[in-house]
């Protein structure tokens, strides 16, 4: 009887290990089918449940890596344990190892940003410029980085390098742009004015460039351009940012206090060109790849 009881146990535990090792590698449908059969052979199996439910719910969950590598288990433990910190753990073992190396280098500055640590993550992509083949890729992150670690000098040095490189008129348009949010990040007025002019020669009808630099104008004391500049955009299109922005310049050309003045360019200094996607939430879209999708190059 004894001999019975204790081969079952070893079944059962047998049974559970090899559910658990199928659920490491991914392969949630073959873990739920193990794991029945130990609910099966005793329902009060320690953590068998509460397992079983858990993958019922990972298994619903596609396009996320397989396999027991590194790389695909942080992408696991990223997207669907939610493990963030262990995550992180896996990502720098796949760096080491040299798995999907340049998608693990990019995807974990991405976890640091996420996790509030844009510094660590500047020093991932330093330490390991050289792993990835396409710089011009690398700076681009860099430059996110960098504006989310309010290190803003850095960033316009390395949009100004892109900018001297391309000739595309779009393109050049979207970097001026950001260098300009650099510069008003940093409240340097004069020189986002001067950015700004030069990306409304590219989108010379583009109403958050307009406002910005009437934003601009407003904070050198320069109210009657402001104005002008305002009334132009609401004689094209009823923008209520506009009128927003053009009351609280005439209360402040009348007080001398600007204060309602930035809580309104707070809200608009990030609005992008046509109301694209805002650079940093690009830069999770790019660079937060799963094996088997296209990257978008």
């Amino acid at each position: 009887m004894l001999a019975i009881q204790i081969t079952l146990y070893r079944t059962i535990k047998e049974l559970f290990e090899l559910a658990y090792n199928y659920a490491n590698d991914g392969e949630y449908s073959q873990a739920i089918a193990q794991i029945k059969q130990v609910l099966a052979l005793n329902p009060e199996y320690p953590d068998a449940q509460e397992l079983y439910e858990k993958w019922r719910e990972y298994a619903r969950i596609s396009g996320v890596p397989k396999g027991s590598n590194p790389f695909a288990r942080a992408k696991r433990v990223q997207l669907i344990e939610k493990d963030l910190e262990k995550a992180v753990q896996l990502f720098r073992e796949a760096i080491k190892q040299n798995d999907n190396v340049e998608s693990a280098i990019k995807d974990l500055a991405a976890l640091l940003v996420q996790l509030e640590r844009p510094q660590k993550a500047i020093e991932v992509l330093t330490q390991n410029r050289q792993k990835v083949k396409d710089q011009q890729s690398l700076d681009n992150l860099f430059v996110s980085i960098y504006q989310k670690a309010g290190q803003h000098e850095q960033a316009i040095a390395l949009l100004q390098k892109s900018l001297e490189r391309t000739t595309n008129k779009e393109k050049k348009a979207q970097l001026l742009w950001q260098i300009a949010n650099s510069y008003l990040k940093q409240e340097d007025y004069a020189n986002t004015e001067q950015i700004l002019k030069q990306v409304l020669k590219f989108r010379p009808d583009n109403i958050p460039a307009q406002r910005n630099l009437a934003f601009c104008l407003s904070k050198q004391e320069r109210y009657d351009e402001a104005e002008t500049l305002l009334n132009e955009i609401l004689n094209t299109s009823p923008d209520s940012k506009a009128v927003e922005l053009l009351e609280a310049i005439t209360r402040a050309k009348t007080t001398g206090k600007s204060a309602e003045v930035d809580k309104i360019i707070i809200e608009t200094t990030l609005s992008d060109l046509s109301n694209e996607l805002s650079s940093f939430t690009q830069f999770f879209l790019a660079h937060c790849e799963f094996q088997g999708i296209a990257p978008n190059t």
